[in-house]
């Protein structure tokens, strides 16, 4: 498959199915890439319609019609419900502990509203991950009205992001 950019030997990939599309994930420093099964191959992410671009991120997960990608070490961003391509940097950007010296590792969905957070020390539930299907019913405007963060254990975390995989869900 062919893809706008020069892909290294020696960069970490990972791959994330969202709706119809697949987004390959590179190390922080390069863009992600997107192929939506055409015979392009994977393309950059076009400017977003409205709001900030997707963020530099090397890893993440789709969860809720979102794209939730980890960047800096504590934060998470999600995409626009149903729209890999915009982000909002105030209302859809979550720390987790910033400045703990911990960094997040991995992002898994669970159950059908919370993302788990690993970091290396730690383990957060973030839950409303599917809350703007029900943003007007609630009255809020913005994601960040309906998720909360909560630490689960602060005795042990997630060493590697691969060291953790969904089971019976």
């Amino acid at each position: 498959i062919a893809t706008a950019e020069t892909i290294g030997m020696d960069e970490s990939i990972e791959f994330i199915q969202a709706d119809q599309q697949l987004v390959m994930l590179r190390d922080e420093g390069d863009n992600p890439l997107v192929w939506d099964g055409g015979a392009a191959g994977f393309v950059l992410f076009a400017a977003p319609d409205v709001g900030d671009a997707i963020p530099l991120s090397s890893t993440g997960t789709y969860a809720g019609g979102r794209l939730w990608l980890v960047k800096d070490r504590d934060d998470v961003y999600a995409s626009d419900i149903f729209d890999t391509n915009d982000y909002d940097y105030v209302y859809q950007k979550f720390s987790v502990q910033k400045g703990d010296g911990d960094e997040i590792t991995r992002l898994l969905p669970y159950h059908d509203d919370y993302l788990l957070i690993f970091k290396k020390r730690r383990v957060y539930a973030m839950s409303g991950v599917t809350f703007a299907a029900n943003q007007t019913a609630f009255g809020a405007t913005n994601l960040s009205d309906g998720i909360t963060v909560k630490q689960v254990f602060n005795n042990f975390g997630l060493v590697a992001p691969k060291a953790v995989v969904a089971h019976g869900e």
